[in-house]
């Protein structure tokens, strides 16, 4: 597999594209776009609704038209939607190339953004819940009844600038063509002037509450990136604590305690590095705050008694995260769940990578790495974590 990185010079600024180039039938050109900085409580929710309606129709296509030229690859065309970035994808058979080139610079500079989509989004949105922890992560109340008449079109201005974005095309093709194909089109387009933020729009709030008879209690760590000092240590922790039946959160919390039926570690991609959660889930309960910070004690206490085997473990399990679908893996890259072996998911991790700053970090790279984590720096790591943690609570309301 071939990588390079490529800037190329526009109107605007520079965009960086990277090419992941291997022996595939499909092309894949996967478009990362940071949030607006700033954002307050209408572009929080105008952010979401932008990343469900861009696929419904550009200038040029209907929304059926995206959807026929997009998925002849047997993948339609999908952005997935996170608090502080998106991601736009097209997959196209490896002579579609040019073809995924127009599609991905019509949605990005030429989406229709039609009031009537808009609504619709808003009303599906509105009444979507997410699983307890994903809204835990997630962390914040979307009020999308307080949107206005072209908040969207204004987010979309200020987010899909050249500063704020990055590309990736992998698969079947030649060194150069991705480069080339996606420096004819943005070569010539200038983005709109940026409006600024929102006026008179206060900052969004926590979600304070989850819908449901289930509580959710977060560990949430120091944002990362995978390339940061430590971060193999950090990553090989976050499996020892929270990661299959062998780890402290299941032993301790589960096992051991009855604290909870479901718990997990996720590493939770955000535009600047991974933030590490660990969360557990149980039925709501009078007086349940205390066990947040229960629950961290109770793990911190567990680290000393981790042996040669708790390392061996967690190393094998890191390790098997990046070589093979991986069910239970934290590191995500959706809300979806665990990063997986799929072309797709690979160039989703190496656009990840380059839009957090560590691009230069190889798969090869950190595997390395973590072999050579010893025991005494797992525990250090691992302490540390639960030390930078803050801990919260939301509770279920029936």
């Amino acid at each position: 597999m071939i990588a390079a990185i490529a800037l190329l010079a526009t109107a605007n600024a520079p965009v960086r594209v990277l090419e992941m180039l291997e022996d595939s039938p499909y092309v894949v050109v996967q478009t990362y776009i940071k949030a607006p900085a700033k954002m307050g409580e209408r572009e929080t929710a105008a952010w979401q609704v932008l990343g469900r309606v861009l696929l419904e129709g550009t200038i040029e296509y209907t929304p059926q038209t995206l959807r026929d030229y997009g998925s002849q690859a047997g993948i339609a065309p999908s952005v997935t939607v996170m608090p502080d970035f998106m991601r736009l994808q097209i997959v196209l058979p490896k002579s579609g190339l040019s073809l995924a080139g127009d599609l991905t610079f019509a949605i990005l500079t030429r989406p229709a953004l039609r009031e009537e989509d808009i609504a619709k989004a808003i009303v599906a949105l509105s009444g979507e819940e997410r699983t307890p922890w994903v809204t835990a992560m997630s962390g914040v109340d979307l009020r999308y009844d307080r949107l206005r008449q072209g908040d969207v079109r204004q987010v979309w201005t200020r987010a899909v600038r050249p500063e704020n974005m990055n590309f990736v095309v992998g698969g079947g093709i030649d060194s150069g063509a991705g480069k080339q194909e996606l420096e004819t089109r943005f070569e010539r387009w200038t983005a709109p002037r940026d409006p600024g933020p929102l006026r008179a729009d206060g900052m969004a709030m926590p979600r304070i509450a989850y819908l449901g008879p289930v509580s959710t209690f977060i560990l949430g760590g120091r944002t990362m990136t995978p390339a940061s000092t430590a971060s193999a240590a950090k990553l090989v922790a976050v499996f020892a604590l929270g990661v299959g039946k062998e780890s402290s959160m299941h032993r301790v919390l589960r096992e051991g305690r009855g604290l909870s039926y479901l718990q997990s570690a996720v590493l939770w991609p955000t535009s600047t590095g991974w933030t590490p959660y660990f969360t557990m889930v149980r039925r709501t309960t009078p007086d349940e705050g205390k066990y947040a910070v229960e629950m961290r004690d109770a793990l911190a206490k567990d680290i000393e008694g981790w042996s040669t085997a708790t390392l061996q473990r967690a190393q094998a399990m890191t390790e098997s995260a990046f070589s093979r679908n991986f069910s239970i893996s934290p590191i995500w890259l959706s809300p979806s769940g665990p990063m997986t072996t799929t072309l797709s998911d690979r160039c989703a991790w190496r656009g990840y990578l380059e839009m957090v700053g560590s691009g230069a970090l190889r798969e090869e790279v950190m595997v390395g790495a973590v072999k050579n984590v010893d025991l005494d720096q797992l525990k250090e790591q691992a302490k540390l974590l639960l030390e930078e943690c803050n801990v919260g609570w939301l509770p279920g309301r029936p």
